[in-house]
């Protein structure tokens, strides 16, 4: 059963990188007449229903805690908490109707370097393995285990992705601010 959890989350995190490809996008665009927004609009619905029937596989499967770790509960609490507030702070600059198809954006040509993007690149990346991980903590188990893994080793190669596309959208000014800002975590400055 481990195998198949591990497919599956495989499957999710390589069809959610290849449907936002910025050429697949054109490529399905023009063979289907959808504008950008429509596209974006069926990506959202379509990524969030295979992670909700993944999500609700998980949690149909027999299982027991492999180990209870020290105060669980608190330590899921807090990191659900931080991770949403993170998780919030990013689409402070970012509209979440924009972020999810149903408004076209606005800030088009513009990258977003203000607020919570002023410390982390990627703050949704951030938000979202805080909760992970302390998910894994509070529910310790052969299956939550291998979704933090396959999570984990999919992190850099979403980012790397990801990163391609916004040097290639902003070019030199994306390159100067991957220098100064930390990926998912802020960079510390130097003493020097």
């Amino acid at each position: 059963m481990v195998f198949i959890i591990i497919l599956n989350w495989l499957i999710f995190y390589f069809l959610h990188s290849f449907l936002a490809d910025t050429q697949i996008k054109e490529k399905t665009r023009k063979l289907t007449g959808l504008s950008k927004r429509q596209y974006r609009l069926i990506y959202t619905i379509f990524s969030t229903i295979h992670f909700f029937i993944l999500l609700l596989i998980y949690i149909l499967l027999p299982k027991e805690k492999a180990l209870t770790l020290p105060y669980s509960n608190l330590i899921f609490v807090v990191s659900l908490i931080v991770g949403l507030l993170i998780l919030g702070s990013s689409f402070k600059n970012i509209s979440v109707k924009e972020f999810s198809g149903l408004k076209e954006g606005k800030n088009k040509g513009h990258l977003i370097k203000s607020g919570i993007y002023k410390y982390i690149r990627h703050p949704i990346y951030t938000g979202t393995l805080l909760i992970i991980f302390g998910w894994l903590y509070s529910s310790f188990n052969i299956y939550s285990l291998s979704i933090v893994i396959v999570s984990i080793l999919y992190l850099p190669i979403g980012i790397w992705l990801e990163e391609r596309k916004l040097i290639r959208e902003f070019g030199m000014e994306y390159i100067i601010y991957k220098g100064r800002v930390g990926g998912i975590l802020p960079k510390l400055k130097s003493r020097n």
